[in-house]
């Protein structure tokens, strides 16, 4: 599932919270998914997976986070930035007069550091994927009804 920040939920009661599982890639099936509520489905974008100290794009290595981490601050991941630049490239090769979508999806594990996210974001961004949608497991919402 992907969250996209665009669609407040229903204001609803909420008792009891539940999850249901998600599927993600083979390269990063160690991966434990943050939980939301608001979810659409899967769009046609590159996934961006963040594990442990590995970063990468539909399956491949593109990065680690270990220099992020380590200087402590946020910093531009080079070897994502170009996977993902030439990703654009290609697709405006591929759709020639189509307005670039821009949509990456981060799949990101819940242990990996804020900072570390943060670069990755950023990184994204300036290689022109500046929507960026995160991929999570779906909150199952159990709603108590008084009786009648």
């Amino acid at each position: 599932m992907v969250v996209s920040q665009a669609f407040p939920g229903p204001s609803r009661p909420r008792i009891a919270r539940g999850t249901m599982s998600t599927e993600p890639s083979d390269a990063s099936s160690n991966v434990k998914l943050p939980k939301a509520e608001n979810v659409m489905d899967m769009v046609d974008a590159p996934m961006v997976a963040i594990t442990g100290t590995q970063i990468m794009v539909d399956g491949n290595p593109a990065g680690s986070t270990r220099a992020i981490v380590e200087a402590n601050r946020l910093q531009r991941v080079d070897e994502l930035f170009n996977v993902l630049k030439n990703k654009r490239e290609l697709w405006k090769q591929v759709n020639p007069g189509k307005p670039f979508p821009g949509v990456a999806i981060l799949q990101v594990d819940r242990k990996v550091p804020a900072l570390v996210v943060k670069s990755v974001f950023q990184t994204s961004a300036f290689a022109g994927y500046p929507n960026i949608s995160f991929m999570v497991g779906r909150l199952l919402i159990v709603e108590i009804r008084p009786a009648c």
